[in-house]
Order: structure tokens, then sequence, then C-alpha cells
């Protein structure tokens, strides 16, 4: 599915969704700027939820002090309840796991080697000392929660994050966020933060960005450019690919399912490498040959700046036909901030 304008941008689908970092991809065009998620034009709006327009730098200083003083707070609230809870750092979301330097999927020797970086990929070869602060597998209860029983883990998780849902309370199949019966975690961070504002006046207006998000998904506009790049893509041999994503998509449907951890295990036992299993080393070399066509067709197509410039040029449409109420939100919501 292509990506939308509130989640992943068109040009950055592959690197987001399978890599969980950022990247800004070659352009096919040096002689015009590259644009990048940065750019769009709705995100202005939107994020003035998050950032209320402070600098990104003050943004994270202002993170980091939340982050800090509520962890503190948990660790005061689960030792109260009989458990070890050691603080874990604050990493900041500009932190990158995999340095830019070991990511690069519009690079053809990179791609020879990794392919999307579905079956593997820089990260899994990290050390843990290159790993960010807190990524998964190093967070600083993992060993403490090693030597609990199945009993005791459960405890412990409830304590933290409260009971789990009530399968007949849940709306549209989500439970409704409760700081109260969200255990040390929400009564940590409902102190450090308070009462949220109450913006419930502009849910008109996110019913139309929903919906304006998911008709982006299937905008006709990206027909040509999909089409270009489908024939492309015959051309090569790989033929049966409409859009872009069904491409990289097609490795990912094609993996086995995790294998899971052994009977017993406690918390902290690491799972197998996945390349291990024969199955996902053939489907590496597969997906290796994809990648380099499909590289080869996006440069040829300009297809990741292509898709942006389209999906801003969408956005600037609802903007204009929506800004009186863009405007007042983004006004709450950074009064609010």
């Amino acid at each position: 599915m292509r990506s939308s304008t509130l989640l992943a941008p068109v040009a950055a689908i592959v690197m987001v969704a399978l890599a969980g970092c950022s990247a800004t991809p070659s352009t096919g065009d040096a002689d015009d700027a590259a644009l990048t998620a940065e750019d769009s034009p709705l995100s202005e709006y939107l994020d003035a939820s998050y950032s209320a327009g402070l600098s990104p730098e003050d943004q994270d200083k202002k993170d980091a002090a939340v982050w800090d003083a509520g962890e503190e707070l948990i660790a005061e609230c689960m030792k109260d309840q009989g458990f070890e809870y050691t603080p874990a750092a604050y990493v900041s979301e500009n932190t990158v796991t995999v340095d830019e330097g070991d990511w690069r999927p519009d690079d053809e020797d990179w791609v020879a080697e990794w392919g999307y970086g579905i079956t593997d990929s820089p990260a899994r070869h990290m050390s843990a000392d290159e790993a960010a602060p807190d990524s998964a597998g190093t967070s600083p209860n993992l060993d403490y929660l090693g030597t609990l029983s199945q009993v005791e883990l459960e405890a412990y998780l409830e304590a933290l994050d409260g009971p789990p849902a009530d399968p007949e309370e849940l709306v549209d199949g989500e439970s409704v966020y409760d700081w109260e019966e969200s255990g040390c975690t929400g009564r940590a961070y409902h102190e450090v933060v308070g009462e949220q504002a109450d913006l419930s006046e502009f849910d008109g207006l996110w019913e139309r960005i929903h919906a304006f998000e998911k008709d982006v998904v299937d905008a006709p506009e990206f027909a040509d450019l999909d089409a270009g790049w489908s024939s492309c893509m015959s051309d090569a041999g790989e033929s049966g690919f409409t859009r872009q994503e069904d491409a990289w998509q097609s490795i990912t449907d094609a993996m086995p399912e995790p294998k899971e951890a052994p009977e017993g295990g406690s918390a902290a036992e690491e799972y197998e490498n996945p390349m291990d299993d024969p199955v996902v080393a053939e489907l590496h070399e597969r997906e290796i040959e994809l990648a380099l066509i499909d590289l080869e067709c996006r440069t040829k197509t300009d297809y990741y700046q292509s898709a942006l410039r389209i999906q801003f040029e969408l956005e600037e449409q609802f903007i204009a036909a929506n800004k009186t109420e863009l405007d007042a939100y983004k006004l709450a919501a950074e009064q609010a901030g």
C-alpha cells in the first residue's frame, strides 16, 4: 500500500517501513533540490500538536526532561509494589540506530548486498555498543525480567502498564487510554505532563484529515508514475508489480513467521538470526535480485521525487480547502503545548 501523508512519506516508505529509520533518497535529477519528508506542507499544521512551535533542539530538550522525570517516578512506583525498575535513558527521536553511512537503499553497491534490508540488514550486525541505548534487546530491565517466573512477569507488567484490555470494552478494536488504569507508567506521566488540552472541537477536521490520508494512498495522480515504473520492471523481466511498494512487499509477504522463543525461556533470551534459516537465506538472494532491478527503474522514472511532488500538491489542495480550520488548530495546539 502506498504510504500516506500522516505516516511515512511516499519517498521514504522503504527506508521507514523496513528499516525503522529515515534516509534521503537520491533524486535522479541533480539540477533540482531533493524533496524530503520535512518539506510536507501539511506537516507544518499537524506537527503543532507535538512541537508547539518549538525548534527541534528545544523540543528534544523538553522531551528528555519529561522522559527522565517520568522514568524516575515509574521506578519509585514499581519499588513500592515490590519490583525493581531501572530508569531507561532517553533516546532522541533524532537518534538513528543505524549510521546513515550504513544505510544507503539508493546506492547500487549497498542494494547488491542488502536488497531492501528485509531479510538481512546492517542493523542485525551491529554490536551492543553500536546500538542506540534502550533499542531492542538493550533495555536496562531485561536482565531483571529474565529472573522472573511467568506469574511474576505478568504481575510486573500489570504493575507497570496496568491490566490487559478487556475485549468487551474495546472501541473500534482499540482500548481507550485511561491513565488511572495504566499502572505506574500512566500515573508517572500524568503527574509529569498533567491533563492534556481538550482539542475535541477539531474532531471534524481530523476526520477529514484521515479521509484525505486514505484518498492519497490510491490517488489517480500516481497512475502514470506507477505505470512507467511497472513498464520498466516488466521490460527487465519482473512483471506483475503494479506499484513500487508491491516489489518490496512481495519479499515481506514471503518471509516465514518468526520462530517463537523456546518454552520456559526467560524474557531476556535472544531469538535466532533469521538468516540461519535456509528459506530466508534463499529469499535474501531473490530480494537482492529484485531490489537491484527496482532501483534501476526508480532511478529511470525519478520515482521518489515525482511521488513526493504529487503528494505535496495534493496536500496543498487539502490545505486550501481547509485552511481556516487548520490555522485555528495549529494555534490552539501551540497554545496548549
